[in-house]
């Protein structure tokens, strides 16, 4: 086989020229297309052409001049620079190239091809369309009476100057050209299509009187478009002539078309949803203008459906009520209003029967289900069999007590209006409904890669994400505004902070204050987060803050504010925590305060973790020291969401390292505060609970922390301190020393030995014991045999005698018994009936349930208010305790299935447990009055209604004592306060 040249182009370069080419084409496809519409509404251009003299050619009449031609040549290049007098002259030809017959060998520039259109033709015009802004022809973007004569003379001669040694062009028809120039940018694409869809709508409901959906008038806008790309090539079919339009050809087809869409919709109702899908578009172009993105771009990209969109994530989601949470930065918004305007469409094209609904949860008001009724009158919908397909967007910024009322309202609407689809979206905070709760997922490598390169304008590798951003490269928000970061400077690595501060700044800019005027601007922005960060992100009334007409026109302008009902609310929700961590950097929170007041605490756990993330540890030290001594689990949350788990490790210096053993002793300082009655028992304090000497080395790029006593030579204890770089670093090490020592306290420790309930469980096992069949089976054991087993085992003497003066007739079992066995077996479960497994549930359950309420409130006190079993104290269990017969052997297995309530006082504290099955608690089950009833009586719990489903471990010995300590595992695990 013979090799090829070198010389050759190879594939790609062939198939990337393709490309460019074909893009270029559609570009002046849809700059035709742009034109065609145009002309239904300006009278005076009464013909498109298209690929005849020129790329495009208008036929325009004048009432002065008569008909003329206006010559129109359209580039679409991505230059690296803006248009110049240098480039538009330049040759476009390679220099050995030979002409083609039509061409005029020496005119090969792109001003010379079009400036050469005027010869034959009188009183002609001309009009260069870019997608690339001008430098040196910003004069001939002004309309033609507002011209400087001078600045047009000065462009003249320039270009002759330029050309004048290699082209036929007089210095006459360059003025000529120049004087009857129209320069036109046009910006991308998809700017482009835009505009003509705009334009399009505007047409269509003024001449047709019909308003079309979205989905409708994009199909319409690229059926004229495959027309005007059947013009260019001669076999155009709207018109009479195959490369030309006229305006009455064009209104007739269009016509046409518009009377082919079908009308499912009645007009009232057919007008109600095309409001709110251009709401739904302006909230898009809102939330892009917010991120700093141009008013026109951001127009483009709101009208884009895909951009943004994540419609995997709601293929598969059944009709009832569906929870989707994730944190900040994540694109949640963004994709359920895309997902909303996806069904918007079907529903106007009847591929689906449920009504769209979307609401901001800011903005609903005191009743979902009144505000869903309201929308449903205004569509002539409001009957009981409609179906919904309702979208309640950002519940968490409802504010702290809405929050929960708007899950449980959710969950309603639901089932009042049978077969709808409810998702609502929120950053994650405890609540009961675990089995509506869906994890909205991060972006791909590969989407994160695609979003980047989107906005940065060049290919971004599926690796670059992780290298510029680490964890948060699956987040939507910074992925974008790292995008716009690397199109200023292509090896930008920013971190988040700066990312955030970009957003900021765009916003500065679109302000027009001064230095002065901004700073009053900015302290406003963290007042108003403040406010609503006191609230749980409600939105925050404009009354409240003495605002003056002029200043709330100027704070909108920022686009980082919008105004409903006379209320603000941040645009982009994460700019309200940005806002926050500003006021907290500025002094406008104090620490004293937010320790003082736990419930305001939890609300400001996600600015306290972007402070404590991008400040230095001086700076977060008072809010994160006295948090961490008086509420461990609200420091421990801030902490979690600041920090990664863990790094390569640095290199410091001894000066570094004496700081690093200063801030250790800080933080672990406070940790053990927090602890309190358990700070004795970490393996780095001393028996009295005083914190051990901190040495810290450093050998390349690891340092090691180790733990002296009382002057020995030798360490007690070392570790190695691996974490990221970043001042939050030393707070998540020191958490995890204690955090570790706790949960191994609770792993370990013996239960019995801190209360008396369980000391009394563990007794009756060791006595039982030694009777036979009395540790299933028997209901107490006489005093005379408690008396010989005591001269057995003397341990347990002292112990016993607590009990021999409450309990005269012998020593009791803690639990009531199984029945008593008719036949050998070693499976305990089948001794139990329903009633036998039902008293021996409730007594469990009961002494589990007060145990660790004493056990909580004593060795951790400042955590009692943070864990599940404890949080709703005074509380009471309500249950079922259900049978189950194996398939595949004799035994029989139970289980008890239960909620939580909260109870107004201590004498209504107990367990309430029935035999029956799954069902019959499903039955005896309101939910809806569960949540309302949590909701008022434990407003400011950091969890919500709550139940679980459990196996009843007859054969265990200690079961109360394994349940209290597997509810104490599972609680400060999910507080984040164990590993």
């Amino acid at each position: 086989m013979k090799e090829s040249s070198s010389s050759e182009p190879s594939v790609e370069a062939v198939e990337e020229s393709a490309r460019q080419a074909r893009n270029g084409y559609d570009y002046q496809d849809l700059a035709a297309a742009g034109y065609c519409i145009q002309m239904l509404s300006e009278e005076s251009i009464l013909c498109v052409e298209c690929e005849t003299s020129e790329d495009i050619v208008l036929i325009v009449r004048d009432a002065e001049v008569g008909d003329f031609r206006e010559f129109v040549q359209v580039k679409s290049n991505r230059l690296d620079q803006k248009w110049t007098v240098a480039k538009l002259c330049a040759s476009e030809s390679k220099a050995d190239a030979a002409p083609k017959k039509s061409q005029i060998k020496k005119d090969q520039s792109i001003l010379e091809k079009n400036a050469l259109r005027q010869r034959g033709h009188s009183n002609a015009k001309f009009r260069m369309v870019t997608r690339t802004d001008v430098k040196d022809f910003d004069v001939l973007t002004t309309p033609t009476e507002d011209r400087d004569p001078q600045t047009l003379g000065a462009l003249t001669s320039a270009i002759h100057e330029k050309i004048e040694e290699r082209t036929t062009l007089s210095h006459a028809e360059i003025e000529y050209w120049v004087q009857h120039m129209r320069w036109e940018v046009l910006g991308t694409k998809e700017a482009l299509f835009n505009h003509n869809l705009r334009l399009l709508q505007e047409h269509i409901e003024k001449s047709e009187n019909r308003v079309l959906p979205l989905f409708d008038l994009e199909n319409l806008l690229r059926e004229l478009v495959d027309e005007v790309q059947s013009m260019a090539t001669a076999t155009g079919r709207i018109g009479e002539n195959p490369s030309s339009v006229t305006t009455d050809e064009l209104r007739e087809w269009l016509a046409e078309r518009v009377k082919k869409i079908p009308q499912y919709l009645r007009s009232e109702e057919r007008a109600a949803l095309l409001r709110m899908e251009r709401e739904s578009v302006a909230r898009c172009e809102a939330l892009w203008m917010a991120l700093g993105v141009a008013q026109e771009e951001a127009e483009s990209l709101a009208r884009q459906p895909t951009i943004g969109a994540r419609y995997d994530c709601f293929d598969d989601v059944a009709s009832g009520f569906h929870w989707f949470v994730a944190t900040y930065g994540t694109g949640k918004s963004l994709a359920v209003e895309r997902e909303f305007q996806r069904h918007l469409a079907k529903y106007c094209a009847n591929e689906d029967d449920r009504v769209p609904i979307f609401l901001r949860a800011a903005h609903v008001g005191d009743s979902l289900s009144r505000q869903i009724t309201e929308c449903l009158r205004e569509l002539n919908r409001d009957n009981p069999t409609t179906k919904l397909f309702a979208i309640i967007d950002g519940v968490d910024e409802a504010g702290t007590g809405n929050s929960q009322r708007l899950l449980q309202e959710c969950y309603e609407v639901s089932r009042t209006w049978p077969g709808s689809l409810v998702i609502a979206t929120s950053t994650p905070f405890p609540s009961g409904f675990e089995n509506q709760r869906k994890l909205f997922p991060k972006l791909t490598r590969e989407l994160s890669a695609q979003i980047i390169g989107r906005f940065a304008g060049r290919t971004i590798g599926v690796w670059e994400p992780a290298d510029k951003l680490g964890e948060d490269a699956g987040l939507a928000l910074f992925c974008v505004l790292l995008g716009l970061a690397l199109r200023e400077t292509e090896e930008a690595m920013p971190s988040k902070a700066e990312l955030l501060h970009r957003v900021v700044d765009a916003a500065r800019h679109r302000s027009g204050r001064d230095s002065t005027g901004w700073a009053e601007e900015h302290e406003t922005l963290c007042k108003i987060a403040v406010h609503s960060t006191d609230s749980g992100g409600a939105p925050v009334a404009i009354d409240l803050l003495g605002l003056e007409k002029t200043q709330l026109i100027s704070l909108l302008k920022t686009r980082l504010i919008s105004e409903e009902g006379g209320n603000l609310v941040f645009t982009v929700a994460t700019m309200r925590f940005w806002f926050a961590m500003a006021a907290l950097n500025d002094g406008l929170v104090a620490a004293a305060d937010l320790a003082d007041d736990r419930d305001r605490a939890r609300n400001w756990v996600q600015p306290l973790a972007i402070f404590t993330a991008t400040k230095a540890f001086p700076k977060s030290q008072p809010f994160l020291e006295r948090l961490a001594a008086r509420h461990p689990v609200i420091a421990a949350q801030i902490v979690a969401d600041s920090t990664v788990k863990l790094g390569a490790g640095i290199s410091r210096n001894e000066a570094e390292l004496r700081v690093l053993e200063s801030q250790t002793q800080i933080c672990l300082r406070s940790w053990l505060a927090g602890i309190g009655p358990l700070a004795s028992l970490t393996k780095f304090t001393d028996r009295r609970g005083d914190l051990l000497e901190i040495r810290a080395s450093s050998t390349g790029t690891m340092t090691e922390i180790d733990f002296f006593c009382n002057g020995d030579p030798n360490p007690e204890i070392y570790t190695i301190f691996r974490e990221a770089v970043g001042p939050a670093a030393i707070w998540r090490r020191s958490l995890e020393l204690t955090a570790g020592d706790v949960k191994k306290f609770v792993e370990n420790v013996p239960l019995h030995q801190l209360d008396e309930q369980l000391l009394h469980e563990d007794l009756w096992n060791r006595i039982a014991g030694f009777v036979e069949g009395a540790r299933w089976f028997g209901s107490h054991v006489e005093w005379d045999q408690v008396d010989r087993i005591l001269s057995i085992d003397r341990a347990i003497a002292a112990a016993v005698e607590r009990f021999r003066s409450l309990y005269p007739d012998g020593f009791p079992s803690p639990h009531p018994p199984a029945d008593t066995p008719t036949e050998p077996t070693s499976w305990i479960p089948n001794f139990f009936t329903a009633e036998t497994a039902l008293a021996k549930a409730t007594s469990i359950y009961e002494m589990a349930l007060s145990v660790y309420q004493r056990i909580a409130r004593s060795y951790f006190p400042n955590f009692a208010d943070d864990l599940r079993h404890s949080a709703w104290w005074p509380c009471r269990m309500v249950g079922v305790v259900v049978r189950h017969e194996s398939k595949t052997s004799d035994r029989t297995d139970w289980s008890v299935t239960y909620h939580c309530e909260p109870v107004e006082n201590d004498a209504e504290i107990g367990v309430e447990f029935i035999s029956g099955s799954d069902e019959d608690y499903l039955e005896m089950t309101d939910p809806e009055a569960l949540h309302a009833r949590a909701r008022l009586m434990r407003p400011h719990s950091p969890h919500g209604y709550w139940g679980a489903s459990d196996a009843l471990r007859f054969h265990n010995s200690h079961p109360a004592t394994e349940l209290v300590r597997n509810w104490l595992l599972s609680d400060l695990r999910d507080a984040g306060c164990t590993p």
